[in-house]
């Protein structure tokens, strides 16, 4: 999990972290926001939120876990504030708290990993993401 996380956090300072937004003035990112707030997006991403949300319960953050996720978590926001300036800061931070979660529990899923490749691509997820088959472990590196 370690060297996945280290490659997250090294990409959120790359050019290529949502370089699709660079240009694209509040309106617009409001208009992606609601996108992402309306089906069939909302539905996928609350039911990888709720499952991992279940492993976690059944195996608590060691105090250190919490530390190092909330550490992460933050420096994804303050990565992404720096670019979008607002809300959607909130959002890429919780969709790399799924990511982290995810690795932390060896969970496997098609349309998460459909989420990273949209980040990986340097665009802001939204709308319908294509299942990408895989282990997200793999498609980090």
């Amino acid at each position: 999990m370690n060297k996945e996380v280290a490659a997250l956090r090294a990409f959120i300072e790359t050019e290529i972290f949502l370089s699709d937004l660079d240009s694209v003035d509040s309106a617009s990112i409001d208009d992606l926001l609601d996108a992402r707030d309306s089906e069939p997006f909302e539905a996928q991403w609350v039911r990888v939120h709720a499952t991992l949300e279940n492993l976690q319960t059944q195996t608590p953050l060691s105090k250190n876990e919490t530390r190092e996720e909330t550490a992460f978590r933050k420096d994804v926001f303050q990565a992404a504030y720096a670019i979008t300036g607002g809300e959607a800061a909130g959002y890429i931070s919780d969709d790399f708290g799924l990511f982290w979660s995810a690795l932390r529990n060896d969970f496997q899923d098609d349309w998460l990993n459909a989420l990273w490749l949209v980040y990986k691509a340097g665009e802001f997820p939204h709308g319908e993401l294509t299942p990408v088959p895989g282990k997200l472990t793999e498609l980090i590196a």
